[in-house]
């Protein structure tokens, strides 16, 4: 198996790991700490992207000059120096955010966050512990960007599963053993964010070459990085406010209980995130090095291979989510005991993973940009498509609450693939747009659309909640294996890995 496959499999599972330690314990967040801590929690998240924004492009740098000096025996000393640079840079923002969330805890408590069922001091101190948390957690980011462009992406989901586990198991725990408030559970973030910063920290500097120099900060460094480094910054900042607009200002708009059920259907349709996260961390550092190594044939094939595995990954789950998004919707009704069709789950769930779907459809093509050191075209757009959704968000979340909100996150996620991709492919390679449209979007995209549609026809709402949910999710096993089998590369790949297999059984039998 080739370091990149060997890499892609390592954070998908790593990516599992995750996705099952938050999905399948959402309900019981919601039962133990009701509805309005649930939409704590999910506030924290936005708050996590916010501080996000600060990171000024600086783990993404890391993770393309690794990448590069990691292909380049000549620079691997310089390596220690970049990470000592960025670190420098880095930590003085922890402190920052350790100061400010908290000193603005009080105003966010009273005048941000509106709550009916939770005490404005218990949301005034989760807020305070959420800053701390978050101030903590911040160094993890730059550390493993490090880790990924040496090619250490078993070691970093190897951490990544652990500290998912030990998160999400962790919470329960404590409040269960500690008491059942959204104090204890920020409590428990605070321990395990400092446990997995120290780890993925110690586990980069051991991976470092050794140097006779120590590592010194170095202003060269941080000026012929910082380029690339703003352009990221800027294309982040943008990224940030468009995912994250629609949630601030429902937030601020609509009571916590709908804001609640509104991040219950993006922590569900997040997952598809999942199908497209791994597949970027692991091919990100091979584009670098075919980019800087103008091996374009190589670069082009890889990447149609990285799309088509996201699309038939993606869009299979994102069809039946949409479709089956009511029958979900009860399933999580019965399990937490709250009513989350009061605030329309079942509809947000299915606008919001079109959305989502759309989202990480791109991934790939910002990697390929990236790869390139162009960053200009996907900032433009941002700033055009700010501009339009901010009043377009406000107008629609008046008139329709948390559905409107989620109307327009969908449609500005999907003018990307319609604008973006083709002005892309124009520059970077030339004549590719039509084949990703047609092989690596359309056919996984109309082959599972039909099938989940067809089971959607043929299916009997309602039934037991564990029936229902293992009939959504046969479904959409069998639209991805359908999906894996139209679509010409993964087709390939799935008949080679059959091959390789059906071999290894007739060896087997041959030595015995």
């Amino acid at each position: 198996m080739s370091q990149v496959a060997r890499n892609v499999a390592a954070n998908y599972v790593g990516r599992a790991c995750s996705i099952v330690s938050s999905i399948v314990f959402i309900p019981l967040y919601v039962r133990m700490m009701g509805l309005e801590a649930s939409g704590l929690v999910g506030f924290g998240v936005i708050m996590l992207t916010v501080v996000q924004l600060m990171d000024m492009g600086l783990s993404t740098t890391l993770n393309r000059e690794m990448a590069r000096i990691s292909s380049d025996s000549h620079d691997l000393g310089q390596a220690k120096h970049l990470v000592r640079t960025l670190e420098i840079v880095y930590w003085p923002i922890a402190l920052l955010i350790l100061i400010t969330i908290p000193l603005l805890a009080p105003w966010i408590a009273r005048s941000w966050i509106k709550t009916q069922m939770l005490p404005a001091a218990s949301v005034q101190h989760a807020i305070m512990l959420m800053g701390v948390s978050l101030a903590i957690q911040w160094p993890y980011t730059l550390y493993e960007g490090g880790l990924i462009g040496l090619q250490k992406q078993v070691l970093v989901n190897s951490i990544t599963a652990s500290v998912a586990v030990l998160r999400t198991l962790g919470s329960l725990l404590v409040l269960w053993l500690v008491g059942r408030t959204v104090e204890v559970y920020f409590g428990w973030q605070i321990v395990i964010s400092a446990a997995s910063t120290l780890a993925v920290a110690l586990c980069l500097w051991r991976s470092l070459p050794r140097t006779v120099s120590r590592p010194t900060f170095d202003k060269q460094i941080l000026r012929s990085v910082s380029r690339f480094a703003t352009g990221v910054m800027a294309f982040t900042i943008t990224t940030a406010i468009i995912s994250y607009a629609d949630k601030i200002i429902l937030s601020r708009m609509a009571p916590l209980a709908i804001f609640g059920c509104y991040t219950t259907a993006l922590q569900i349709s997040g997952m598809l995130v999942s199908g497209a996260g791994p597949m970027y961390t692991a091919l990100f550092p091979k584009f670098v090095q075919l980019a800087g190594g103008n091996r374009e044939s190589e670069l082009s094939e890889l990447y149609h291979r990285g799309c088509q595995m996201v699309s038939v990954l993606v869009i299979p789950c994102a069809v039946v989510l949409a479709l089956f998004a009511a029958d979900l919707t009860g399933v999580l009704e019965t399990w937490t005991g709250r009513p989350l069709h009061i605030g329309h789950t079942d509809l947000l769930l299915m606008l919001i993973s079109v959305g989502v779907a759309a989202s990480a459809l791109m991934y790939l093509p910002y990697a390929l940009q990236l790869s390139a050191g162009w960053t200009n075209l996907a900032t433009v757009q941002n700033v055009v498509t700010i501009a339009i959704q901010i009043p377009l968000t406000i107008w629609l979340c008046t008139r329709w609450g948390a559905v409107g909100a989620a109307s327009a996150w969908m449609v500005v996620n999907c003018s990307y693939l319609f604008i973006l991709v083709p002005l892309m492919h124009r520059r970077l390679l030339p004549g590719e747009a039509r084949r990703w449209y047609i092989e690596d979007l359309g056919i996984p995209l109309i082959v599972s659309l039909s099938f989940a549609g067809i089971v959607r026809l043929c299916t009997i709402d309602g039934g037991p909640p564990l029936v229902v949910l293992l009939r959504i999710a046969a479904t959409a096993a069998a639209a991805i294996a359908i999906s894996v089998i139209a679509a010409p590369y993964t087709r390939q790949s799935a008949i080679q890995m059959l091959g390789r297999a059906l071999r290894g059984r007739e060896r087997r039998s041959v030595e015995v």
